[in-house]
């Protein structure tokens, strides 16, 4: 089973938010033989904030999520070549669609790349993508033959699955 880590996720983790560090912690635990990856579009937006980020805290942040997904074996992928473009005209239907607003490019590519992968959840503080209608997603994403992640916080993963 593959689960999907958001890059704000990824960057809680970096400032050690005890429910971004206790939900994998409960993953880890509960969900035997998953492996937790980072989609391309989260790992871009990571690796811009290390390179290019403005204010230092924020340069050093990303490279310490780099440090600590590498640690705890969250690991980078990529989509085969052949989906890159079905990822980029997944996301234009999301946003299309009204399920996100035109702006959100790469939260949209996120979800996209997230079902092309073939996870079973993406795990996000993200807004937008906690804030969309999920049987609309569901519906988007099935007629481009991909299936919905479950889209869960670290929080809830917490309060819902912590024992």
């Amino acid at each position: 089973m593959l689960i999907a880590v958001d890059t704000n996720v990824l960057l809680d983790l970096a400032a050690e938010i005890d429910d971004v560090t206790d939900a994998i912690s409960v993953i880890r635990r509960r969900v035997h033989k998953c492996q937790m990856v980072i989609p391309p579009t989260a790992r871009e937006e990571l690796a811009q904030e290390a390179i290019h980020g403005d204010v230092l805290h924020k340069l050093e942040s990303a490279r310490r999520a780099f440090q600590m997904a590498r640690s705890l074996n969250i690991r980078p992928v990529d989509l085969p070549e052949f989906q890159n473009d079905a990822a980029r005209r997944i996301g234009r239907r999301i946003r299309g669609s009204g399920l996100l607003p035109e702006t959100e490019v790469n939260d949209a590519l996120i979800l996209a790349e997230t079902a092309l992968l073939k996870c079973a959840i993406l795990l996000t503080s993200d807004a937008h993508i906690r804030g969309l209608d999920f049987t609309r997603l569901a519906f988007e994403l099935q007629t481009c033959d991909a299936t919905a992640p479950i889209i869960a916080t670290p929080r809830e993963i917490v309060h819902k699955f912590f024992v």
